[in-house]
């Protein structure tokens, strides 16, 4: 049996959600980031999964911290543009964004350090994701 039920009221807009033009790009390799952040995520609390990205000219720097087990931070070589950058995300979200991406390379795109981020695979304007920061 399945039941529905038509929602009373206004349905909020989605697409004020989804950044658009982002001022700062990162291409990104999708296997290398992938697994770089799936290493790195194995020291954050589980709870929380902070990790935190620092994005600079050709590199963006993966660290994750933990005071009962310690820190962990991986490089992984990446195509930035419109300056540097230090954002929070949770390593969770990112995993799964990237576990479903097929194509080899991956456009972030960010504004500020507490603003969306627009994920998608480079060339494919069919599959967006957005994944909120967290504060560092």
């Amino acid at each position: 049996m399945l039941l529905t039920r038509l929602v009373d009221g206004q349905f909020p807009d989605y697409q004020q959600v989804i950044p658009s033009g982002g001022t700062r790009l990162a291409i990104v390799e999708r296997e290398l980031f992938y697994h770089a952040v799936r290493r790195v995520s194995t020291v954050t609390a589980e709870r929380v999964n902070l990790v935190k990205f620092d994005f600079s000219a050709e590199r963006v720097s993966v660290t994750a911290a933990n005071p009962e087990i310690g820190e962990a931070t991986e490089d992984v070589e990446a195509e930035v543009t419109g300056g540097d950058i230090e954002i929070g995300l949770n390593a969770r979200y990112l995993l799964d964004v990237f576990s479903v991406i097929k194509q080899e390379k991956v456009l972030i795109e960010m504004n500020e350090a507490l603003s969306p981020v627009l994920v998608r695979p480079l060339g494919d304007d069919g599959y967006r994701c957005v994944v909120m920061p967290m504060r560092l």
